[in-house]
């Protein structure tokens, strides 16, 4: 069998400097600076590098005159073909060559950030750079310095120079010193093997290879191989992707209609991509998906130049669509009219994304009024945020609903889609399933973000207050984890008391979120650890009998609550919850 990689010795150096001429670059099939979130993983590998530890193989598939390439953190006016593209490895260069040579870096937020990792010579301690490390003379701030140029002596004279202005310094600490940050400078001899791939092999193996010899780092899809043949054969078309992503994260400068930032969801490119597909081809599989834009027939097996270009101008038809801001933003509406106004009470990505391809395809497809088609999305959204419709195989449920809609009369859009919500959202769901799907304590559960939504949706106000949940949740306010509070009915340290609960074994059971609502930031600080009882009667003085009794029902809490024992309560206000969240879906 024919070999398909050779081994090459590198030194940190070489690959340092390969990278800054432009002789290894990243091939788009790689995505952002990953690493950015924890910091503190680009700490530890300086740690595991500066002692000596193994840190892994990389590896690089020898360039094609391939053109979908990025250079890390270079100027693309400098740039040159590289010689070698990464495949594995991109987040451990990407973090040596934006500390070592203090280069910006691409966030998962799709901005250009630095990265700052401090030194303490005297125990050799590796830190996150802040104002703090900034400060302290112990530390050099940035490492950065230890390779710009300057000279190892001169570097070492200077840091010892500084610290004895400081404090004195014994001849064993500098001696101390000087050797450790010798040793730290030393890392551009540290020995690193790269796997070489030919170029001559196709995506999907370069990927099965990179998988196999690399279970824990961040599997290649079919969707980063699609945006790859865009890169290709299309590259105006991921660009308007990705820049719609970008702005998706932004908020405007100005006031304008024309604009995808929202409080609800920050897409990433195959998101979107995710969401042409399934218009242009109504297909959610993306492992199919790759295989038809790349030209195959998918009766025959084989591949057309002919077919791919068809293929491609399909999606060119269709790009404009889903990234209209207007269609977009008249999405995003429905979601909020549903009561979900904020990112937080978003439990699936893929029930918006898969909504949104509904949304698109009845608009475009069936040609729906549009006061048809918000409703009708509006409770499909719920219906699989709730149901877990998309959280399992996603792909798989996605496509069988799409195969289903291909079956649809030209007029049977809404009354099909309605025929599927009921086959799903039965009385036994209502009455039985949801009930018992409620008790968790998991903040994030569909089925607590679902009870928030249906406040919002029916005009709640806060418990104890009349201020609307509506408002007080609006994510555009700053204040708003200020003002508003989850607040257990059931106070925490009265269920210790009481019950003898522990509050690390039995946290579930305190934290249940049949036992959280809606209070108002000074209200929950009043309330505090008071016994239900006790703190009912002070905010009963508040109000009138029926203003205090309809706030009880509309956050669903049992009138007697204060007189239940805790389980009774929490079983009573679980069905209540369904049944507001029932009453909220029914009026989408």
């Amino acid at each position: 069998m024919a070999q398909v990689f050779k081994t090459t010795d590198y030194t940190i150096g070489k690959l340092m400097d390969d990278i800054e001429i432009g002789d290894i670059a990243l091939p788009d099939i790689q995505r952002p600076f990953v690493w950015y979130k924890k910091i503190s993983k680009v700490r530890d590998l300086f740690d595991s590098i500066y002692r000596g530890y193994p840190i892994g193989y990389l590896l690089f598939w020898e360039n094609a005159n391939r053109s979908d390439y990025k250079n890390i953190g270079f100027d693309e006016k400098k740039r040159k073909i590289p010689r070698f593209l990464i495949i594995d490895g991109q987040q451990r260069l990407t973090a040596l060559f934006a500390v070592m040579k203090n280069q910006e870096v691409l966030t998962p937020d799709y901005e250009s950030k630095t990265i700052k990792i401090a030194f303490r010579p005297i125990d050799a301690l590796f830190k996150v750079g802040d104002a703090a490390t900034d400060r302290d003379p112990e530390y050099i701030p940035d490492l950065s310095a230890l390779w710009s140029g300057e000279g190892d002596f001169a570097i070492i004279s200077n840091f010892i120079s500084a610290l004895k202005e400081k404090r004195e310094i014994t001849k064993e600490e500098e001696k101390t010193i000087s050797s450790n940050i010798q040793s730290l400078i030393n890392i551009n001899k540290y020995p690193l093997t790269a796997l070489e791939i030919a170029p001559n092999l196709e995506e999907e193996i370069v990927s099965d290879i990179f998988v196999r010899i690399n279970s824990q780092g961040v599997s290649l899809t079919q969707a980063d191989f699609i945006l790859t043949l865009l890169s290709v054969y299309w590259e105006e078309g991921r660009k308007e992707i990705e820049q719609f992503c970008i702005d998706s994260r932004k908020i405007p400068e100005k006031e304008t209609r024309f604009s995808s930032f929202n409080y609800l969801i920050k897409p990433d490119p195959d998101d979107m991509l995710r969401v042409l597909v399934g218009l242009t081809f109504h297909r959610a599989k993306m492992k199919d998906v790759y295989s038809i834009i790349r030209g195959r027939d998918m009766e025959t097996g084989e591949f057309s130049e002919d077919l791919r270009t068809q293929q491609f101008d399909k999606l060119k038809l269709n790009l404009p669509t889903i990234l209209d801001n207007r269609n977009w933003q008249s999405f995003l509406k429905i979601l909020i009219g549903g009561g979900y106004n904020d990112e937080e009470l978003i439990s699936s990505k893929n029930a918006v994304l898969y909504s949104y391809i509904l949304y698109l395809i009845g608009k475009q497809n069936f040609n729906t009024q549009n006061h048809e088609l918000q409703r009708i999305i509006g409770r499909w959204f719920v219906m699989s945020s709730l149901t877990g419709r998309y959280s399992s195989s996603p792909e798989t449920a996605f496509e069988k609903d799409l195969n289903r809609i291909k079956e649809f009369s030209h007029d049977g859009f809404i009354s099909g889609l309605e025929k599927i919500i009921g086959e799903n959202l039965t009385n036994d769901f209502w009455d039985i399933t949801l009930v018992g799907q409620m008790e968790t304590s998991s903040a994030r559960s569909p089925e607590a973000n679902a009870f928030y939504a249906a406040l919002n949706k029916l005009g709640s106000p806060v418990l104890f207050s009349r201020k609307l949940v509506g408002d007080l949740y609006d994510p555009s306010l700053k204040i708003k984890k200020k003002r508003l509070e989850k607040h257990h009915i059931f106070p925490r340290n009265y269920l210790i008391s009481k019950y003898g609960f522990d509050k690390n074994k039995d946290k579930a059971k305190i934290n249940q979120i049949a036992n959280l609502t809606f209070l108002e930031f000074e209200d929950n600080i009043e309330i505090s650890d008071d016994k239900p009882s006790e703190y009912f009667a002070m905010v009963q003085k508040r109000f009138g009998e029926s203003e205090i009794k309809e706030m009880l029902a509309e956050h669903a809490i049992p009138e007697n609550f204060y007189q239940l024992e805790y389980d009774t309560f929490l079983q009573e206000r679980r069905k209540l919850m369904a049944g507001v969240i029932r009453k909220a879906f029914n009026k989408i």
